[in-house]
């Protein structure tokens, strides 16, 4: 399986993709070297056996990224890390905790098949006669041939509406963009986080049989409560 469009190597070491969430699209490498696959066509699939939380910093804006780990169900074919930013500057990123709202609904018994696209400005909305006014990017997850649905766990199972940055009693605006208090959604994130690593660890039960290697197993299944946890132990 992996991703759908690749020819596997064999039982070598684990590939490592990044999840764009600018461009909807996986992509390998960084830099002259950096590959990126079609939007939408392209799905990464394999079996979720955890995950880690990691930090990083550039040019002063602090970031937090997860690293999911797939074992391929294919022994001959090697395992995989699917990363994303999950929060910056402290906001988390809708695009990311939509995609864990999905995920959270997973088997993780069984494959899961990640597909990020997109739908560019003009692109018509399903069954409405209206039309994107901005390019929308996400992640569709399938499993059994069937899309999982979001569950952000809210009341509404909608992410909270963020109001305005105000000072002095006028918006707070940074290179032409109004800018949002998103500390509403940090408990949505910490809950998508949480509900994902208990849903997780049923899982890690399961009898090992994907040619995973042990150490890596052992990371990835790390037992934390908060991201604060999970952080300090990736």
């Amino acid at each position: 399986m992996g991703i759908q469009v690749s020819s596997g190597t064999g039982g070598g070491k684990a590939l490592f993709y990044k999840i764009n969430q600018k461009d909807g699209c996986f992509q390998q490498g960084s830099g002259p070297d950096k590959v990126k696959f079609e939007p939408g066509k392209t799905a990464l699939a394999g079996i979720l056996k955890g995950f880690k939380i990691e930090e990083n910093e550039y040019e002063g804006v602090k970031s937090e990224e997860i690293r999911l780990y797939l074992a391929d169900p294919d022994p001959a074919q090697p395992n995989m890390y699917a990363s994303m930013t999950i929060s910056s500057d402290g906001a988390p990123s809708a695009f990311a905790m939509r995609t864990l709202a999905k995920l959270v609904n997973a088997n993780f018994n069984e494959p899961v098949f990640l597909t990020p696209y997109l739908l560019e400005k003009g692109s018509p909305i399903a069954d409405t006669g209206a039309v994107y006014d901005n390019d929308v990017t996400g992640v569709s997850i399938k499993q059994g041939g069937q899309k999982l649905k979001e569950d952000m766990g809210t009341t509404d199972n909608k992410l909270p509406e963020r109001p305005t940055v105000m000072v002095n009693g006028k918006p707070l605006v940074i290179k032409g963009r109004e800018q949002k208090d998103s500390s509403g959604w940090v408990p949505v994130l910490d809950g998508l986080l949480d509900r994902l690593h208990s849903a997780l660890k049923p899982a890690q039960q399961v009898a090992d049989s994907h040619n995973i290697d042990p150490a890596e197993a052992a990371a990835a299944a790390q037992a934390a409560t908060s991201r604060e946890g999970m952080r300090a132990r990736a």
